[in-house]
């Protein structure tokens, strides 16, 4: 059925993979500064503090970016749309090039995070406006796979190269080859049914539940975002002294685990429909992983296997836009899950802006340690043990109304 599906509609496939080779390449994009932590430290002549604030702001300019750019999605080109934000991706990296000063990289980076936003919710519309519905799942856990597969590579490949300056060249031409394609393949216009839909977006808000979810996703995102997206090759290496490729491989396990775990546990969801309980414990996975990789000594099989673990549990995202998904009024599923996603994205800012001022505040400005690194993430447990109780409060909440009050 698949490939049958695939000859008759190859225009729609070729839209499709443009759209996912570009938020796969965003995605490697966001985690590099993770990757190249001690690199850009050493060579750009940043303090930790500013290192951890240039990594942080991403966060929420790609959560703001969310909504206008999926409006200008809707009453624009795509092909325009798309074209110029991967353009624009391309220039951002530029400053990092030419190794411009701090400012530069600043505005660089906030740049990547507005036009890299537009990565999601273009394969979103793209999968869902031109792949049959039966086949969309299939299509959209693809999509989901490769771009944290492509996130993990950043960890894998990264070390290993001798100069990691000539990853920021590699980046500028394989944007622009992402960008002729998308002039070539992507389509002026879609069809999309929900256009012609005046919903009141307002109305959605009334009800409170999906967005206390999406808040309690934030708070479990901290050991994503802010531990493995930034601080986890140096701690790794440091705590347990490693070589950067070593560490950088360990840490690669979350997102690969991340990749893999995504679509097994939609399965288990869809089958079980008990979305809270799957949170839960997924939650409970995040905070004994995380605290034992902070504060334990373990041995090197230990740590890839609570890496894997952490990565597990932070596959909770996949569930959490499930469970709003299904609390919502169908005509507001793609408003709201785009609204959940910015809010938890969103968080990812917070832990950043949290680390920048917790190791000002220590007027640290070397290269962070064990110790300091520990003082700064340890507000990660605190925040996944929070979520846990939050959601045991949810659970006991939605057992006291009828689902049809949802």
């Amino acid at each position: 059925m698949l490939f049958s599906y695939i000859k008759e509609n190859r225009k729609a496939l070729s839209a499709w993979l443009v759209v996912v080779l570009f938020f796969s390449y965003q995605y490697f994009y966001r985690m590099l500064p993770g990757a190249l932590s001690d690199y850009i430290l050493s060579n750009y002549s940043l303090t930790p503090s500013q290192f951890s604030k240039f990594v942080g702001i991403y966060y929420i300019f790609y959560s703001l970016a969310h909504i206008p750019l999926g409006l200008a999605l809707d009453r624009f080109s795509i092909k325009l749309v798309m074209s110029a934000c991967i353009g624009l991706c391309c220039v951002s990296i530029m400053p990092l090039y030419l190794k411009l000063p701090y400012e530069y990289l600043y505005f660089g980076r906030i740049i990547s995070a507005i036009c890299s936003s537009v990565g999601v919710i273009s394969v979103l519309q793209i999968t869902s406006a031109m792949m049959s519905k039966k086949l969309f799942p299939i299509f959209f856990s693809f999509s989901v796979m490769f771009g944290i597969l492509s996130a993990s590579s950043t960890f894998m490949v990264v070390p290993l190269l001798k100069d990691p300056h000539n990853i920021f060249f590699f980046m500028i031409v394989f944007g622009g080859i992402i960008f002729v394609c998308s002039v070539l393949f992507l389509p002026h216009w879609i069809d999309n049914d929900d256009k012609s839909q005046n919903t009141q977006e307002k109305s959605l808000f009334k009800s409170k539940l999906w967005i206390v979810i999406a808040l309690i996703g934030g708070l479990l995102i901290g050991s994503l975002e802010g531990y493995v997206d930034i601080w986890a090759n140096i701690f790794v290496q440091l705590k347990h002294n490693l070589r950067p490729e070593i560490a950088g491989f360990i840490n690669s396990l979350v997102l690969v685990a991340l990749a893999l775990c995504a679509p097994i546990l939609g399965f288990i969801e869809g089958k079980f429909r008990e979305e809270i309980d799957l949170i839960i414990l997924l939650a409970f996975f995040i905070l004994f992983s995380i605290s034992c990789i902070l504060f334990l000594s373990l041995s090197l099989m230990s740590l890839v296997i609570l890496n894997i673990v952490l990565g597990m549990g932070s596959a909770y995202q996949t569930i959490v836009l499930i469970k709003v998904s299904r609390i919502v009024p169908g005509n507001h599923v793609s408003f709201a899950t785009a609204i959940t996603n910015m809010l938890m994205m969103g968080m990812g800012y917070f832990f950043h802006f949290y680390s920048a001022n917790v190791l000002s505040f220590l007027e640290y400005d070397g290269l962070p340690g064990v110790v300091v690194l520990q003082k700064v993430l340890v507000i990660l447990p605190i925040t996944s043990f929070l979520a846990i109780l939050s959601l045991f409060a949810v659970k006991k909440y939605i057992a006291s109304i009828p689902k049809n009050n949802l």
